[in-house]
């Protein structure tokens, strides 16, 4: 049963993705997000995560929880943007305080 739904969903998704391209809809082109342009060159970016670092950083729980911290960077135009992204500790090895200084961070836009 569960291969017939993963099947379903799949050509699904494939005669969608044809009937999108028929009618000239791509990706994000033309949906304005507050990240839009965010990742459109592949510069390096100096980014910023301005919050509470402590609680997503020492969250060691098997399951850790979101934070809402706020992620600045430098646009084109010379002016700072700014958005919220929630951050949460991810790996399970490297979460460890014996094994790595800082835990790696997942971020969610």
């Amino acid at each position: 049963m569960a291969f017939r739904i993963l099947l379903t969903v799949i050509v699904l998704g494939f005669f969608g993705s044809l009937n999108a391209k028929e009618y000239g809809i791509t990706g994000l082109d033309s949906i304005s997000t507050p990240y839009s342009g965010l990742f459109d060159s592949d510069e390096i970016l100096q980014l910023t995560l301005k919050g509470n670092m402590r609680k997503p950083l020492h969250d060691k729980s098997q399951k850790p929880k979101f934070y809402p911290l706020t992620l600045s960077y430098q646009a084109e135009d010379d002016s700072e943007k700014s958005l919220t992204v929630e951050v949460k500790a991810r790996g399970n090895f490297r979460r460890l305080r014996g094994n790595c200084t800082y835990a790696p961070l997942m971020l969610k836009f």
